[in-house]
């Protein structure tokens, strides 16, 4: 049972955690729309089409790298 317990304490946060993690939410609730605005809104005039392509794929790439990250396994066969 002692082991048990302190297992258990080891796993909880801190409450300077939470506040850290709350702080985060809210800075990238305010970041992250701007963000996304610029970059949709970016003037492609005058760039050549591959580079207008890729600038397309941009956003699969970032959403795949954030599966890749926080899917249980990582993408590594579920291991």
């Amino acid at each position: 049972m002692a082991k048990r317990k302190q297992k258990r304490d080891r796993a909880a946060m801190a409450p300077r955690d939470y506040v850290l993690i709350g702080i985060g939410i809210f800075v990238l609730s305010a970041i992250v729309p701007a963000a996304f605005t610029n970059f949709f809104d970016a003037n492609t005039t005058g760039w050549d089409v591959s580079t207008i392509a890729l600038w397309t794929i941009i956003p699969l790439v970032v959403i795949a790298g954030l599966l890749l990250k926080f899917v249980p396994g990582g993408g590594r066969g579920g291991t």
